[in-house]
């Protein structure tokens, strides 16, 4: 099958001029989350816009290699199907490594094997930083007691951590009490924290809502996050109207207004009757750049693209969940995945200024 790699948009064509962003910053150095949100991945401000002669504006600049270093990406290390079956793992892995990404948001599964783990360590000594989901407070995904899960990130994960995040999108249960809940998990998540030597650095996500005003009922995060957390899914459309619905609540959470997006992306199911619709693999490619873009542009420290991979085979095209990838279930690349490759180089500064 050909693939088109050559329509990737001028990145000065795509990051607007005149718009709140981040200015990158060293780290800070901070005590623990418990203290109050800490400005681990640096402050925000304003981007700086000046009227010069002529009409012109001047627009203070991001250095490239801070902007490369926020985008991520979503990986199913515990998956083997598909592309993540044992004998594909090793050209998954370096499929992704030839992205240039070099942020991966993980979970921990305790199962009757390890390979996930596995596989997370390989990620990490080869330089990748790891965004680890601890848990789910309902008892989903394999994941096991708090307990269990924390004794395996401690044991095996935190060289390679820089975040951690609790229960994924908890409204979407039917209790009522789902806030609470997932709270509950997430004081629990600081309070081991608080007590792991060599933890003092990684920043700790809020849980993510699915609905973006589902997000209220978190009330007042600080002393359980240091970023708000947000799913900014644009519906198929142009990425900023996933983050103007998805990002103004988050910011709400905590007293500096700082987030994350730790899911966002396009899918290619044209067939589905889902409520998120579908998009030629064109148009992924066109669009996936421009939400990376989007992200720099508001100034988001860390933003992961759902998903790296198709999770199963779906010739239809009708079911939603397995068109997200940036390559095909067998492991092959989408015209996306090339979009997505070319705007890393050029974002991306070799010297790393």
């Amino acid at each position: 099958m050909s693939r088109h790699f050559d329509h990737v948009p001028s990145l000065r064509a795509l990051l607007p001029s005149a718009a709140a962003a981040l200015v990158f910053a060293a780290p800070a150095q901070a005590a623990g989350v418990a203290d109050g949100p800490r400005q681990i991945f640096g402050p925000y401000a304003p981007q700086q816009v000046t009227a010069r002669s002529g009409g012109w504006l001047g627009v203070d600049t991001v250095p490239a290699s801070r902007a490369a270093n926020s985008v991520g990406i979503n990986l199913d290390t515990w998956s083997r199907s598909g592309a993540y079956t044992h004998e594909r793992w090793p050209n998954l892995s370096s499929k992704l490594r030839a992205t240039g990404i070099t942020k991966a948001r993980v979970d921990v599964h305790l199962v009757s094997g390890d390979w996930g783990t596995q596989r997370q360590i390989e990620l990490g000594k080869a330089g990748f930083k790891l965004d680890v989901q601890l848990g789910d407070a309902f008892g989903r995904y394999s994941a096991g007691p708090l307990d269990a899960v924390f004794d395996v990130f401690k044991t095996h994960l935190i060289p390679y951590t820089e975040a951690v995040e609790g229960t994924n999108e908890p409204d979407l249960l039917p209790q009522s009490d789902w806030a609470a809940v997932a709270l509950a998990h997430q004081r629990g998540i600081v309070d081991r924290l608080a007590a792991t030597p060599g933890s003092e650095k990684i920043a700790v996500y809020a849980p993510p809502s699915a609905r973006p005003n589902n997000q209220q009922y978190f009330g007042n995060l600080s002393g359980l996050a240091d970023y708000a957390n947000a799913h900014a899914y644009s519906g198929g459309r142009y990425g900023s109207l996933g983050f103007d619905s998805f990002l103004p609540p988050a910011q709400k959470v905590l007293p500096n207004g700082a987030y994350v997006v730790t899911e966002t992306g396009v899918h290619t199911a044209t067939e589905g009757t889902y409520k998120q619709p579908g998009v030629p693999e064109s148009v992924a490619a066109r669009y996936t750049p421009k939400i990376v873009l989007e992200a720099i542009r508001r100034g988001v420290p860390r933003t992961y693209l759902f998903d790296l991979v198709d999770r199963f085979l779906d010739p239809e095209k009708n079911r939603v969940e397995a068109h997200f990838g940036l390559l095909n279930v067998d492991g092959t690349p989408k015209p996306t995945y090339g979009a997505i490759s070319r705007l890393m180089a050029e974002i991306r500064d070799p010297k790393g200024k």
